[in-house]
């Protein structure tokens, strides 16, 4: 194997550790908010972020609104 093939791997593996890192302290200072305000589960944006029973936060996109299956009452 050669120099440059061995770098490019050592360094595609230095930044998935970095990046794995970085999402499990995202993931941490998530669960600490979300614990902290006495919540399991909340809503931002578009998202869902909830804690699940192993701990792990998760995150998942909601359908988009549909304005027309909305009941606004009429005043």
């Amino acid at each position: 194997m050669n120099k440059k093939k061995l770098y490019h791997i050592i360094k595609s593996f230095l930044f998935r550790k970095k990046m794995s890192e970085s999402l499990d302290q995202l993931q941490d200072e998530i669960r600490n908010s979300l614990l902290t305000d006495g919540k399991n589960e909340t809503v931002i944006g578009d998202f869902k972020v909830s804690i699940r029973e192993d701990d792990l936060v998760e995150i998942t996109k909601l359908p988009p609104l549909n304005l027309q299956q909305l009941e606004l009452p009429l005043k």
